[in-house]
């Protein structure tokens, strides 16, 4: 995503949980694939009970990594390190710009960050929802509501904000500065994946509760 920089997990590793160990002939372990028009995944099970994950879908680039064992006919999921989700903090205000009231995600260095979405809500009615463009949204003309509060979320990176006061006052343009910390690295803990002889079905943790059917890749022969 344009202006987000990454930073890495792997300074801040955990002491795994205790677990089993995957017997070598576990019948979960190997890698397997998922493919659609527009995107791929990919999960590995190791015999040294790591797991990898990957999945590249449109602008979504998504990973994660950690430790899987079994639980009776369940493979479960834990993210190491756990990774820290990205934030969003009100940043400065410009006064007296002469124009409606605008906002604006950024990063750290002040650069226009599209694809977040928003939602303003009131004290009656329905929330305002849009997203950010790569620069300044405008407030509606026609919207005479006091706002009360702004939420920030980023589907399938784990950006969730909580509600921050807003006050949306013309001539006003206020920027929110988003801290990308693990930024695409997903946590798996409470994830989990039913594996059949060609097929894992993995279903991701709460709150996305996502599915995938993976496939087994075979080793090719010599």
């Amino acid at each position: 995503m344009a202006g987000c920089t990454h930073t890495s997990t792997q300074s801040r590793a955990e002491s795994p949980p205790p677990a089993v160990p995957a017997p070598a002939d576990d019948p979960a372990i190997g890698s397997y694939v998922m493919r659609t028009v527009d995107s791929i995944a990919r999960i590995r099970l190791g015999d040294d009970h790591r797991f990898a994950y990957n999945l590249m879908a449109g602008s979504l680039d998504q990973r994660a990594f950690g430790y899987w064992r079994r639980d009776g006919a369940e493979i479960l999921f834990t993210s190491d390190p756990k990774p820290v989700p990205p934030e969003i903090h009100a940043g400065p205000v410009q006064t007296g710009t002469g124009e409606p009231f605008t906002l604006r995600v950024v990063n750290a260095k002040g650069r226009d960050i599209a694809g977040i979405d928003f939602c303003i809500m009131f004290a009656e009615g329905a929330p305002l929802c849009s997203y950010t463009d790569g620069g300044a949204w405008s407030w509606p003309a026609d919207e005479q509501r006091l706002p009360r509060s702004i939420t920030f979320d980023l589907h399938g990176y784990n950006l969730h904000s909580g509600p921050m006061p807003l006050t949306a006052k013309a001539g006003h343009a206020a920027s929110f500065i988003l801290t990308p910390n693990d930024f695409g690295v997903a946590d798996f803990t409470g994830a989990t994946a039913i594996v059949s002889e060609d097929e894992l079905y993995l279903r991701g943790p709460s709150p996305d509760n996502f599915s995938i059917t993976f496939q087994r890749q075979h080793a090719s022969p010599e």
